[in-house]
């Protein structure tokens, strides 16, 4: 009741439409601003886009995620498995700080990657620096997110403005933003997808989304945040 009492008096912000059902089907609130997280888009726009074009991009999946089990790393092992299957790609990295009190999901992960015979396919890189990463993404051309029901979905925006493909559940805040052509509904979609990506897709389509998202900026998340306030301080006048 205390949580609620709070919520119903206060101004509500979240970061997406998805997350905003979700507030309003919960609390029954109303009047709930969306305004999405900064990305940092030219960073990695100049560091991985601009500067290599396809030169060092080879047909790899990338995965950048917390070690947690709620993000539903095993659906990316899972499709790993189907790809290099059908001899598909040249492997699968998944980036992402671990915790301690994580460390038995990171064995079981890594326990199903020895299991499905995909020790040469998949490689973690846990706890990478922002360089390590950036360099990750250079080598890629597709990024895969497992998580079902993503409220937002920052690390998403991110590879796609460094002119990675994304492929994502077609459920959550991701949704808002990423083509349909681009979500799947179950992992063997998201094969097929990755599939058509990295036989039949053109530079110019990886350009094109990176240049979707400059409603993500850092300049643009400042000017919607002084549109609340100014909307909420002329009220506050009447």
């Amino acid at each position: 009741y205390g949580y609620w009492n709070l919520m119903r008096n206060s101004i509500v912000i979240t970061n997406s439409e998805f997350s905003r059902r979700a507030i309003v089907n919960a609390l029954g609130l109303d009047n709930i601003y969306i305004l999405s997280p900064p990305i940092d888009i030219e960073t990695f726009r100049n560091v991985a886009l601009m500067a290599n074009g396809d030169d060092e991009r080879n047909d790899i999946i990338l995965v950048i995620t917390r070690i947690a089990p709620h993000k539903k790393i095993e659906n990316a092992i899972k499709l790993a498995k189907i790809l290099k299957d059908k001899n598909v790609g040249k492997g699968m990295k998944i980036v992402g700080n671990l915790y301690y009190y994580f460390f038995d999901y990171y064995s079981e992960l890594k326990q199903m990657v020895l299991d499905l015979g995909l020790t040469d396919y998949i490689t973690f890189e846990i706890n990478a620096s922002l360089d390590k990463l950036l360099s990750i993404i250079r080598e890629s051309r597709v990024y895969f997110h497992p998580m079902i029901g993503e409220h937002f979905g920052m690390a998403v925006l991110e590879a796609m403005a460094a002119g990675l493909i994304p492929v994502v559940p077609n459920e959550g805040g991701v949704i808002e933003f990423v083509p349909q052509e681009y979500r799947f509904n179950t992992i063997e979609q998201a094969a097929e997808i990755i599939i058509h990506v990295f036989n039949q897709l053109p530079k110019t389509e990886r350009i094109k989304l990176s240049y979707s998202l400059n409603k993500f900026s850092n300049s643009h998340y400042i000017e919607g945040f002084q549109t609340i306030l100014n909307e909420l301080l002329s009220q506050s006048r009447k």
